[in-house]
C-alpha cells in the first residue's frame, strides 16, 4: 500500500494506522502530520500551509519582534484577538509578552517609556545607542 500524497510505501504501522478513523486514509506519517498541522492553521487562522511556509520566508525565519531565528514547533502564529486578522509569526517569549500586556498598545508604549527613563536615570542609556 502507497501513500495516497507522496507515494511513499507504508510501513505495517502506517497501514494499521490507515485502517483508523479520524485521520486521512493512506498517507505516510510525514504526509498525514503535514495535513494535519495544514487543518490545524486553516481551522485557527485561515492559513494553509503554503502561506505559512511564504509567511516566515519573507520574515527570513525571524521572530517579527526580536529577530530570533524561528524554530520548528516553537513559532507562534500571532493574531488580532479582535478580528482574527495574522499580524505575523512570532517566537514563544514575543508572543507571551504581547499576551502579558493584554494586546493593549498604550500599555506597551508605557512599558518602553518605563524603560526607558529607568535606563537613562542609571546611565544605561548611551550602551543602548550602539
Amino acid at each position: 500500500m502507497n501513500c495516497n500524497s507522496c507515494s511513499n510505501k507504508l510501513t505495517q504501522d502506517e497501514v494499521k494506522n490507515a485502517r483508523q478513523g479520524g485521520y486521512p486514509n493512506d498517507f505516510c506519517s510525514p504526509c498525514r502530520k503535514e495535513w494535519k498541522r495544514n487543518a490545524n492553521l486553516l481551522r485557527r487562522y485561515g492559513l494553509n500551509l503554503s502561506d505559512y511556509k511564504e509567511l516566515l520566508a519573507s520574515q527570513e525565519k525571524k521572530c517579527k519582534i526580536c529577530n530570533a531565528e524561528l524554530l520548528q514547533g516553537k513559532t507562534v502564529v500571532d493574531h488580532c484577538h479582535t478580528t482574527g486578522a495574522v499580524r505575523g509569526l512570532l517566537c514563544y517569549n514575543c508572543n507571551f509578552a504581547i499576551g502579558a500586556l493584554k494586546d493593549d498598545v498604550q500599555i506597551a508604549l508605557r512599558l518602553v517609556d518605563y524603560l526607558y527613563q529607568t535606563e537613562k536615570e542609571n546611565g544605561r542609556l548611551e550602551q543602548l545607542d550602539k
